[in-house]
């Protein structure tokens, strides 16, 4: 079978839809976290991912393919190394939201890019997709217009630097290493296989570890199993949303873009802007969410917008010169190399 047709188009349409979902996690999960302990966030995590397998195992192709990635021996280990990869993430994500706001931690996620196209070239030898100046000029940019959105949300006069201080922010730093090495993991494991099915074996996985042993935990600690249901249903929709419906467009993204982390992680610096907005629409019925759509949150959002178009533009560029260079190859005395 030959290999697959890059489209970059096609993967910035995925990406920007992962994007949208995966930012709304943060302001619904914001409340479970601030009220949750953290076995009571890992396990009610797993079940809201159990409760979405339905969907990723609607197509038959992704039923056939989730045996196919159960059924081999060496996948095991595979699956393993993911779900502690996972696994260490998520703990992070809980103990960075339970006392920062949301917008601020989505903001920290940002630096996805960086990360990403670090972990390409070191899982995957996947190169940058533009020069190097350009790349971390829009990253730079973008992490300022990040930082901006941030600033907007200041709970009080004394200004980001205070904000970020007296937050658990600084465990949201390694996150989106975890995050997007287990995506490449994925990639470079299981690329033979439909995305859904291949999603749905690892949160099989972390449910059949994880969900029992919380249990006992829960129980030994005398912590409640079940707690307040507004909370638990909240941080279940955003779960599903983000790490089931929002993992697979994430996945498809790479798939269809050869696993170019660099170019797919860009997207992400969109949603600082997103969960601002999605914070600002439900703060007046959800506590701690308040926000502020003052002059630094618009300075933010055009810059990472600047930056996603400037970076987006050039990638398409390089592509579209390279696939040239590839069709004139064939009548040359010598290869092209770009």
């Amino acid at each position: 079978m030959g290999k697959p047709t890059v489209s970059r188009v096609l993967g910035s349409a995925y990406a920007l839809a992962a994007s949208v979902l995966i930012a709304a996690q943060a302001p619904l999960s914001s409340p479970a976290a601030r009220q949750l302990s953290v076995v009571q966030f890992i396990f009610l995590t797993q079940i809201a991912l159990l409760a979405s397998l339905p969907l990723l195992l609607i197509s038959s192709q992704s039923r056939r393919d989730l045996v196919d990635a159960l059924s081999s021996p060496v996948n095991y280990r595979r699956l393993a190394a993911i779900f502690a990869v996972s696994t260490a993430g998520l703990i992070l994500y809980n103990v960075s939201l339970s006392r920062a706001h949301p917008v601020v931690v989505v903001g920290i996620l940002s630096l996805a890019p960086f990360w990403g196209t670090l972990v390409a070239l070191i899982v995957t030898r996947t190169p940058i997709p533009v020069s190097p100046f350009v790349f971390f000029a829009c990253l730079v940019a973008a992490f300022v217009g990040a930082m901006a959105v941030a600033w907007s949300q200041a709970q009080d006069d004394s200004g980001l630097v205070a904000q970020l201080l007296k937050g658990t922010w600084l465990f949201a730093l390694p996150i989106p290493i975890f995050t997007v090495l287990s995506a490449s993991l994925m990639v470079k494991w299981f690329s033979n296989l439909n995305v859904s099915g291949a999603v749905a074996a690892n949160i099989l996985v972390g449910c059949i570890v994880l969900i029992p042993s919380t249990v006992i935990l829960l129980i030994a600690r005398n912590e409640a199993i079940f707690a307040n249901l507004e909370v638990m249903l909240l941080m279940i929709a955003g779960i599903i949303l983000a790490d089931a419906i929002g993992r697979v467009f994430y996945q498809k993204a790479l798939n269809v873009t050869d696993d170019d982390d660099g170019f797919v992680t860009m997207f992400q610096n969109l949603e600082p802007a997103i969960a601002a907005l999605i914070s600002f629409c439900l703060a007046p019925w959800i506590e701690g969410l308040r926000f502020e759509a003052d002059w630094g949150f618009f300075i933010g959002l055009g810059l990472t917008g600047a930056s996603l178009f400037v970076f987006s533009w050039r990638s398409l560029l390089q592509a579209n010169q390279q696939e040239k260079g590839r069709r004139a190859a064939p009548g040359r005395s010598f290869a092209i190399r770009l």
